[in-house]
């Protein structure tokens, strides 16, 4: 409870501000430990389970950070601390925006790829013959960058340090019912260092979801495996261990093998009347000597790794300079293209938004309205549009008389009744040129 309230102060406050300092390269388990008389047990749950972090060198600050961040989760959306999402995955985020966007008036061309760009006219040739007049920024994802770029890439990333993340997914026929609360489809397990048979040196961390979020059929779930290790031969050294560890796991707790070990004689009433297990070592025997009559039903199972130039304390983005970070680096000749990183490798949502803040930033100028959402302007200029053409007007008929004259304008529509216009409303983007 003392740990939880210095934790719960304010940042600001004299006495933790200077905790923060005089510890600021201690490591977090030697400070939970000699600071707060907190057991192994414990310190696990808060720095690994809680907090998130990847290694047991994290230092104080970062890891304290980590932990509020859970702490303070409580009552944004609802009567409960928040770690994973209710339905879906962090896929959710980039839907959530393309659907702002949308609303904002964004313009999607799929199924194309960029493939020349004239940083002079700001326009952008696409694979199908198609030109675009660029007014903001280009942003390219270091997996889509075109051959004209590539050099261009190769130059801005030449001095940036890389990381590997090594993931590992596995889709299985089991529900994983047994590691989640009542009317929870989702779990996170984290294996601290040094708790494999391999040895690992770093936190091996699994999101566990299940047919409930809506990713996966029901009876089944999906293990979302990884590790910051770099080394690539341990790094799936672990993994696999992990999952031969949870794979065990299910299969004891699942299974009806057990039931028959203890008996009533094993167990004691207390005087509130709690039933008490007294034989623990017999059933510990049995767990130990357990071997499951079912294996595990795998789906698919597929490990990668990724390549990253973020690092995995995130430190190269929430304080990023153009040394350290590719999105803040400018291409010569070409100032309006923006390069975005690799996926990070923590598995909070701070990353995607730290990073698309610094995006958002390269943007715009500022960051301040980053969280901003209002569309009030749009929804005013909409409603006296649609009010001013009510009269007989349609819908498409308004979006014309916003845009008097302007006849080369690809966005409007005209819902004519000729079948002979069908095919050209079906190809929005069969223009020459258009203008985002």
């Amino acid at each position: 409870m003392k740990f939880l309230k210095f934790v719960l102060t304010d940042n600001n406050d004299p006495i933790k501000k200077q905790t923060l300092i005089d510890h600021s390269n201690t490591p977090i388990e030697t400070f939970l430990s000699s600071n707060f008389n907190l057991e192994p047990p414990q310190i696990n749950e808060l720095v690994y389970s809680i907090g998130l972090t990847t290694k047991s060198s994290t230092k104080t600050p970062e890891a304290i950070s980590k932990i509020k961040r859970f702490l303070i989760s409580f009552d944004v959306y609802g009567n409960f601390p928040v770690m994973v999402l209710k339905y879906g995955g962090p896929g959710e985020i980039s839907q959530g925006f393309c659907r702002s966007a949308a609303v904002a008036g964004t313009t999607y061309k799929l199924n194309t790829s960029l493939v020349d760009f004239d940083p002079q006219l700001k326009v952008a040739q696409f694979n199908d013959g198609s030109h675009i007049k660029i007014n903001e920024k280009i942003i390219v994802a270091p997996t889509q960058v075109p051959k004209f770029l590539q050099s261009n890439y190769n130059e801005v990333s030449e001095n940036l340090k890389t990381y590997n993340i090594t993931r590992l997914i596995t889709v299985v026929r089991k529900d994983c019912k047994e590691w989640m609360s009542e009317n929870e489809s989702s779990a996170i397990v984290v294996f601290p260092p040094k708790s494999l048979p391999s040895n690992n040196s770093q936190v091996v961390q699994v999101i566990i979801q299940n047919g409930g979020t809506g990713i996966c059929p029901d009876g089944q779930s999906i293990w979302y495996s990884q590790t910051a290790e770099q080394d690539p031969s341990q790094s799936k050294s672990d993994l696999e261990c992990a999952f031969e560890k949870m794979e065990s796991s299910i299969l004891r707790e699942s299974s009806n093998d057990l039931d028959d070990v203890l008996t009533n004689e094993d167990f004691v009433v207390n005087p509130q009347g709690t039933p008490i297990l007294v034989n623990s070592f017999k059933l510990g025997e049995s767990l130990q000597n357990f071997v499951p009559k079912e294996k595990l039903e795998i789906v698919v199972k597929v490990g990668f790794v990724q390549t990253t130039f973020i690092k995995p304390d995130l430190s190269n983005v929430l304080i990023p300079d153009d040394s350290n970070n590719i999105s803040k680096k400018v291409v010569p000749d070409s100032e309006d293209i923006i390069f975005a990183n690799m996926p990070s490798s923590e598995i909070s949502y701070d990353g995607i938004v730290s990073e698309a803040k610094l995006l958002y930033q390269r943007i715009t100028g500022t960051d301040e309205d980053f969280f901003d959402v209002d569309f009030e302007d749009e929804d005013e200029e909409n409603s006296n549009t649609i009010s001013s053409t009510s009269n007989g007007a349609n819908g498409a008929s308004a979006v014309r008389a916003s845009n008097p004259g302007d006849t080369d304008n690809e966005m409007a529509i005209d819902d004519s009744d000729d079948d002979s216009a069908a095919s050209h409303h079906h190809e929005p983007f069969g223009a020459a040129e258009m203008e985002l």
